[in-house]
């Protein structure tokens, strides 16, 4: 699996993560608001609501769902820019916010890496690098 396709994962599962939270907090604003009872007393902060504020809340909550529901947001398929990152072919480093938009290096056209665990991935460049010394 290639870097940008982990990325557009990890961008995926947060994504579907915020809208189940969002509208799980839809839900909860809707059963705490129990519109459809007039008996029952619905407080915030120990101040009573009335029937129609908690039909605001019902609608409120009914628009949160929706929000969840229908939004999709843009994802990122880009690498972060605040990752050092490192070409693989003339290992080049840049820095944090350095790299280009396109996630190329300039001098070679190839795809960069993070710097971080480069060398782990890589043990063969490693070698050479001592060797050099």
């Amino acid at each position: 699996m290639s870097l940008s396709e982990t990325r557009k994962r990890q961008n995926k599962l947060k994504s579907i993560f915020t809208k189940f939270v969002i509208g799980l907090f839809g839900i909860i604003l809707i059963l705490w608001s129990m519109p459809l009872s007039e008996l029952d007393i619905t407080t915030i902060r120990g101040q009573h609501i009335g029937l129609t504020g908690r039909w605001t809340m019902t609608a409120i909550g009914l628009i949160i769902i929706g929000y969840s529901v229908f939004y999709k947001p843009k994802l990122p398929s880009k690498m972060v820019e605040l990752e050092d990152t490192i070409c693989p072919t003339c290992e080049t480093p840049f820095g944090i916010g350095e790299a280009p938009q396109n996630e190329l290096c300039p001098r070679c056209k190839v795809l960069l890496e993070p710097l971080k665990g480069f060398y782990d991935r890589h043990p063969e460049l490693k070698d050479i690098k001592s060797e050099k010394n």
